[in-house]
């Protein structure tokens, strides 16, 4: 039974780490993807805000990559746990049957005389002797066979161990690599946002970030439909909802027309920003499911979480995302954490809308007065 467990302790190890192995894969490319993006940034002289959105992705999907490959590195722990046990196992039975086999040997070999291996074989003539003895032999190679093969497998676990152990070096050390390029990115990304944070003082090209925003604004709305469905429970929560953030939020940008304090611009804010801060977690308001996970020029990650009565909710400048489309949500699910910046200024915020269909709510009316 012990080791038909085991053997379902490895099954499982080797099904999890295939898992993580096809996740880790899947990260690498659309970090590959990325890094081009960067790449050709840096040959073809691009905007300073595109440069950081790429490399805000960038960080964010290494992050990922690290968090993934950590995982693997423990399961190599725990089959490295696992094989010991094994090894142990088999070291142990060796030492039985090797026992076994040095008392054959000796009963064979090493009596002095006939009259006290007649006693011991408890025999008293020659021929009944010789049979024993013959019995003896075929019990000694018989237990010597078994000893190789136990030898074998050991040998085996021991190799397997040695890989599994040189695999876990190897993480570690890339782990560490890609922890130095994070830091290497974020000092860079400093210096961009210094250039960017120059750029904002002519009020020409801080207008050009607003129609970034407005033209992912427009590609928000598209993945929304419009549906001509009516009640449900999500209507009843109007004034009742919670914030999605921990404790009250504070409203940093109102709904709808926005005049920015420096330069008078004007900005149609589809939702409201929250302060927030680098790697708060972000929660669903309301039960439903996940209808998008996606990445926006200025938004970063954007979740959108589709609830009943053809309502959506909207959560954008997230660095990572811990959902998944088609995902059910109850209100507290964790949807992800907020990124290091704000795309429009140096603090981070959290992005938030509830849309009827493709109509902009104002999220100030949903969320309950203790929540703001």
């Amino acid at each position: 039974m012990r080791i038909l467990l085991k053997i379902i302790a490895m099954f499982t190890l080797v099904f999890i780490f295939s898992a993580q192995a096809d996740e880790i894969q899947r990260i690498k490319t659309e970090l590959n993807s990325v890094r081009g993006k960067l790449s050709d940034l840096s040959v073809v002289e691009g905007s300073v805000a595109e440069k950081i959105d790429a490399m805000d992705k960038e960080i964010s999907l290494s992050n990922k990559l690290i968090s993934a490959l950590k995982d693997k590195a423990q399961n190599l722990e725990t089959q490295i746990v696992v094989l010991n046990d094994s090894l142990d196992e088999k070291n142990k039975e060796w030492d039985i049957h090797g026992a076994r086999l040095l008392e054959t040997l000796k009963c064979m070999y090493m009596i002095p005389d006939i009259s006290e291996f007649e006693l011991l074989l408890g025999d008293s003539t020659i021929a009944q002797i010789s049979e024993n003895i013959v019995y003896l032999k075929v019990v000694a190679i018989s237990r010597n066979i078994r000893i190789q093969r136990i030898q074998n497998l050991i040998i085996g676990l021991k190799n397997t161990k040695e890989r599994l152990e040189n695999a876990e070096d190897s993480l570690h050390n890339t782990i560490n690599e890609m922890e130095e390029v994070i830091i290497a990115f974020e000092s860079s990304k400093r210096t961009q946002n210094k250039k960017l944070k120059s750029i904002r003082e002519k009020k020409s090209n801080y207008k050009k970030l607003l129609r970034e925003l407005e033209k992912s604004q427009a590609q928000l709305e598209k993945l929304l439909k419009e549906q001509a469905i009516y009640g449900g429970k999500f209507i009843k929560l109007k004034g009742k909802l919670p914030c999605p953030l921990s404790g009250r939020c504070k409203i940093e940008r109102s709904f709808g027309t926005y005049k920015d304090r420096k330069f008078g611009t004007i900005y149609n804010n589809s939702g409201v920003d929250f302060a927030a801060f680098r790697g708060e977690k972000v929660k669903a308001i309301a039960e439903g499911s996940i209808a998008h996970v996606t990445w926006l020029t200025g938004f970063q990650y954007v979740v959108i979480v589709q609830h009943d009565g053809g309502f959506y909710t909207v959560y954008g400048n997230l660095g990572d995302v811990y959902v998944i489309k088609g995902q059910l949500v109850d209100p507290g699910t964790v949807l992800g954490e907020i990124a290091g910046t704000d795309w429009l200024g140096e603090s981070p915020k959290l992005h938030f809308e509830i849309r009827k269909g493709k109509h902009r709510e104002n999220p100030a009316l949903w969320l309950s007065k203790a929540s703001l």
